[in-house]
């Protein structure tokens, strides 16, 4: 079997985000139900969530990660 892998940047407070931007705010629940939903539609199984925390607790990104199989 082979899997292909795809993550999901998320942050705790997104306060100035440009439209390139794809981070999830955590502080709005909804977009994250919608990501997860459509992302699930397209084959990707959530296999991890990467707490929000920086180096030394600094910093509030993290990343949901998928996989999906491929072939």
């Amino acid at each position: 079997m082979k899997f292909e892998y795809k993550n999901l940047k998320i942050a705790k407070d997104v306060i100035l985000q440009s439209k390139n931007d794809t981070t999830i705010n955590l502080s709005k629940p909804e977009e994250l139900e919608k990501a997860l939903n459509e992302l699930g539609a397209e084959g990707w199984e959530l296999i991890q969530i990467v707490d929000p925390k920086g180096f030394l607790g600094l910093g509030d990104t993290g990343y949901c990660i998928f996989k999906r199989q491929i072939g």
